[in-house]
Formats: structure tokens, sequence, C-alpha cells
């Protein structure tokens, strides 16, 4: 019924597309949101499920490339720097050290004091790149995002 419906069910195959990914159906969901892309081209959210369903699937090359589209189209979306950073953290390359590359990444996030996303994705980096102190640091910033209580 989908495929029959004209230019306004945009929304529609964008909820295909998040159910089929939620089934493990990335394939189609990769087609759903392709959709919903051609209908609406500049709707981030289209690009950074794409890019995300890429990661999933092991195209990281690929996904950073949908995901850069919208981080560029929307700079203040903390989503696409999450999938982002986490796509070039996947990379496998000698050209940089994809760590570093996904932590410079995510110290630019707008949204990077209040995503909790960000904060403990950060966290991990630098602790993955011997820098424990700053690891100690996000992970405390994201507790107090979340406002839990020191134990």
């Amino acid at each position: 019924m989908l495929e029959q419906c004209s230019n306004q069910s945009e929304y529609a195959f964008y909820m295909r597309g998040v159910i089929a990914r939620i089934e493990g159906d990335l394939e189609d969901a990769l087609s759903w949101f392709n959709k919903a892309l051609k209908i609406s081209a500049n709707a981030t959210t289209y690009l950074v499920n794409i890019g995300r369903v890429y990661f999933l699937m092991g195209n990281h090359k690929l996904a950073v490339e949908y995901l850069e589209k919208a981080v560029k189209a929307n700079p203040n979306d903390s989503k696409a720097y999450y999938w982002l950073a986490r796509a070039i953290y996947h990379l496998d390359t000698d050209l940089f050290n994809p760590c570093e590359k996904a932590r410079d990444l995510l110290l630019q996030a707008p949204a990077l004091q209040t995503s909790v996303e960000l904060i403990i994705f950060l966290a991990k980096l630098v602790a993955e790149l011997g820098d424990t102190t700053a690891a100690i640091q996000a992970y405390e910033r994201a507790l107090q995002v979340v406002k839990v209580p020191y134990f």
C-alpha cells in the first residue's frame, strides 16, 4: 500500500524504515529511508537514519558520507554528531587516527555539554587515547546532565 502512496507519505516511508531497522531488516530500512529522502532531500533525520543503517551494516565509509551531509545540513543535530563519530571511530584507515578524529568531532558538537550520549562516547574515546583525567571529567559531566546522585 505504501508503494502506491503519493509524495504526501514521506512520514509513512520514514516510519516504515524505523520499523524495518528495529526488526533488523536493514536493507528494507535503507530502501524506506531513501524513499523519504527523495521526497524531502534536506531532511537531516533521513540522512542520519541512512547513515545509521550503513553503520549497522558495517559500511562505515558510506555511513560517514551520509552523516557528514547531515551535520552540514543541521550542525545542531546531536544524533548526527554521535553516529558520525561512531562511524569515523570504526573506519579502517592508516590516513589518520580514527579515535582522535572521532574525539575531535565530538569536541566540536554544539550539544556536547547537554547530550549524555555524546559525553559518554567522548569519555570512552579519551580513555582509549590514554587521558584518564579527561575521561573521568566526562563521566562526571554525564552524571550531572542526567542528575544522578554520586554514591
